[in-house]
């Protein structure tokens, strides 16, 4: 199950979400605010109000629309992804930087 730890407002309806995966992607809500609970929401200065609930691990509105973590998860996209491999390739970078000034 995914959770959400972090969310920042991007533009638009964009948020850009941390997931406990240490996943970023950016979610474009603007398709899915419909429906009694979501359509007060295309008032921007309300949907910039989402807050990250700790409880259940999701982006919240002071109005109680929520969406689950794992549809945020499905609809989002991908913007940063963790993994080992990528900080031994930054490592490996810095090391031809260093090569190359020490060579030229």
């Amino acid at each position: 199950m995914k959770r959400v730890t972090e969310a920042e407002y991007i533009k638009g309806y964009k948020i850009l979400i941390t997931f406990n995966n240490g996943i970023k992607k950016i979610v474009d809500m603007e398709k899915d605010l419909w429906g009694e609970m979501f359509e007060p929401l295309k008032d921007k200065n309300l949907f910039k109000q989402f807050s990250v609930n700790k409880d259940i691990h999701t982006v919240v509105w002071p109005n109680g629309a929520d969406f689950s973590p794992d549809s945020l998860y499905e609809i989002g996209k991908t913007v940063i992804k963790k993994s080992r491999r990528s900080s031994s390739i930054k490592n490996q970078d810095k090391i031809k930087i260093n090569h190359n000034k020490l060579t030229n």
